[in-house]
């Protein structure tokens, strides 16, 4: 074969070798490069709630007790014929001292009934430290009947457990059946026991005196000045409220007021202020 077309020949194989490599490179696969890793906010992570352990509940306290009302009203009884016999209580604010003040014991003398009913329901007058307990009649039924005695008959002011003895011999002044007979002796009996007022303030008629027995010089004189009514020893009486509330309450005063017959505005106003003095002077 002519040289020339032998190289020719070679030239061509030479180029067409050249040519399948780079084929050959083109199709061989290209590793993909690593991805490249996008940074990211780490997520913010959510905080639990704090749980607390509850509390043990509180023991509810109990409710101061209430205190007792200044005033208040006390059945002490009952008469013969069923009346209610009441004391109220009055000014009880720091009580260091007890007074008790009667209207009347005699249903013939009405007089003091005026005054305990003023007490009861007009307010000031007594120092704070001051009980006053006020019964406007411890005889509603005599006072009804406008009689000395109760209904049955008996001298409540004869008919207490001090020294007490039978007597009829004036029938105004029975003692009854027995000491302590009568109901309303009873009640006022067992007020006395129960709460032992160191002052008691009794009124009668128609003697128009303060009385000195079963009292002391200061509270008589204390009273009859205020009142205007002369002082007098009326002795003590078997069987009367006054012995016995100094038998029961040692150191107790029963201080007797003895208004006359009629009794004036002016006498009146006198023995209510009378009344609180002596109170206030216990």
């Amino acid at each position: 074969m002519n040289s020339s077309l032998l190289g020719t020949a070679s030239a061509v194989l030479v180029a067409s070798a050249l040519l399948t490599g780079v084929s050959h490179a083109d199709s061989s696969p290209t590793a993909d490069p690593s991805p490249t890793a996008t940074p990211t906010d780490s997520p913010t992570p959510t905080a639990l709630p704090t749980v607390l352990p509850s509390p043990s509940p509180s023991p509810t306290p109990s409710p101061p007790p209430r205190p007792e009302p200044v005033n208040k009203t006390l059945l002490i009884g009952h008469s013969v014929r069923g009346t209610p016999l009441y004391a109220y209580r009055r000014n009880a604010i720091n009580p260091k001292r007890r007074v008790l003040i009667i209207g009347n014991i005699h249903g013939d003398e009405p007089a003091g009934i005026r005054v305990a009913r003023y007490l009861r329901d007009v307010r000031g007058g007594f120092q704070s430290n001051v009980e006053v307990w006020i019964i406007l009649s411890i005889n509603p039924d005599g006072t009804a009947a406008h009689l000395h005695q109760n209904a049955n008959l008996v001298d409540l002011n004869r008919n207490f457990p001090y020294r007490w003895v039978r007597d009829y011999s004036e029938p105004r002044h029975s003692s009854g059946p027995s000491a302590a007979s009568e109901p309303e002796t009873k009640a006022l009996a067992s007020f006395d026991r129960t709460y032992r007022p160191r002052t008691e303030i009794i009124f009668h008629q128609p003697l128009r005196a303060v009385d000195l027995a079963n009292s002391t010089p200061k509270a008589s004189g204390i009273m009859s000045q205020a009142s205007g009514l002369p002082l007098r020893n009326l002795g003590t009486r078997h069987g009367s409220n006054a012995g016995y509330l100094q038998q029961v309450v040692a150191g107790s005063i029963a201080l007797t007021v003895e208004f006359a017959d009629s009794v004036s505005s002016s006498v009146f106003s006198r023995v209510v202020s009378g009344t609180r003095r002596v109170a206030n002077s216990r």
